[in-house]
């Protein structure tokens, strides 16, 4: 009776050890423009993440006023980041990236940060 009851003891502590590794989505540590900033028009957007970001399924899009803006081909970027080339400057105006991606297990999460482009910031 005991050594079954250390064995059912064994695998509910297995099991909860290894519960979080399980359920560990990956995040955004960080994006580029700074999610809320005001920027002068960058040249790129690029979000970080707590791993490596599964490029097949990922996406990013940059909308101003609900309309699409042409950027170029999503890369992996360094350390856990995606990055795509903004091609023509940003005119003055509220931005908004959203993303797309998978990280090691394998479900694909999406997110959004918004940003303003002012003509201020460009000044500094």
């Amino acid at each position: 009776m005991v050594r079954a009851q250390m064995w059912i003891f064994g695998i509910v502590v297995t099991a909860l050890l290894t519960a979080p590794a399980l359920f560990a989505h990956l995040a955004v540590t960080k994006t580029m423009p700074e999610a809320d900033a005001s920027v002068a028009p960058p040249s790129a957007v690029q979000v970080w993440f707590t791993q490596s970001p599964e490029l097949s399924v990922s996406a990013l899009s940059l909308k101003h006023d609900n309309m699409a803006v042409a950027i170029g081909d999503v890369t992996a970027g360094e350390d856990n980041s995606l990055v795509a080339e903004v091609g023509d400057t940003l005119a003055s105006g509220s931005y908004t990236v959203e993303w797309r991606t998978a990280g090691d297990d394998g479900h694909v999460l999406r997110g959004e940060f918004a940003f303003q482009v002012s003509d201020a910031a460009a000044d500094r």
